[in-house]
């Protein structure tokens, strides 16, 4: 398929947007946040896309992913045997619709905006839906190339094939490391396979 050169993350963009969309996304995969809660899904891995963001701009850690204190959550005890401690975020635990560490969720909401212990917070998924959203599918076909009607096809061809489909992820063979765009585009092609859940599945990523 035809691209206008070092476009291909903008077009990543447009099939993500789509996904969402149209609720075609593998919303299971993407709510995981831990590895223990993926396996036990039936994934290869989790996603932090239900950690909350703290987009208080009077906060001190503004921008940043919230943390157990943040939240006004109490830790686990540390393990005095470790050399180095884990990290806890914070989630809305779909269960129960109330702050949690991600350790102790099964599955995070995905689309939570509000505020958590006084602090306005958002989660990681929310602000990828609106990043893609910044450009309609006709910009996206107009900075690819791509005509808008092929763009939708591939969305939904992709959609029902997944698990078993992806974007080949070794990205400096399929797009070579030349555009300064290269390192996002990379990413892009991480996350539109994991919207896929196609990570470790048979016919996958």
């Amino acid at each position: 398929m035809p691209i206008k050169p070092a476009t291909n993350g903008a077009f990543y963009s447009a099939i993500a947007q789509i996904l969402i969309r149209d609720n075609t996304f593998d919303a299971v995969a993407m709510a995981c946040p831990t590895q223990k809660a993926a396996e036990a899904a039936g994934y290869g891995g989790y996603t932090n896309a239900t950690y909350l963001v703290i987009t208080d701009e009077n906060h001190p850690n503004y921008r940043k992913l919230m943390r157990a204190a943040d939240a006004g959550l109490e830790e686990p005890p540390a393990d005095p045997a470790a050399t180095t401690q884990p990290t806890y975020y914070v989630v809305i635990d779909a269960a129960t619709g109330a702050p949690a560490l991600h350790t102790d969720a099964a599955k995070g909401d995905l689309f939570f905006e509000g505020e958590v212990n006084g602090v306005k917070v958002r989660t990681g998924f929310s602000m990828l839906r609106d990043s893609v959203n910044e450009r309609t599918i006709d910009e996206y076909a107009e900075i690819t190339g791509i005509p808008a009607n092929t763009i939708e096809r591939l969305a939904a061809q992709f959609a029902e094939a997944a698990p078993a489909a992806s974007i080949e992820p070794s990205w400096r063979g399929a797009y070579g490391c030349a555009y300064a765009n290269s390192g996002e585009t990379a990413r892009a092609v991480a996350l539109f396979n994991t919207l896929l859940g196609c990570w470790n599945q048979p016919g996958g990523a």
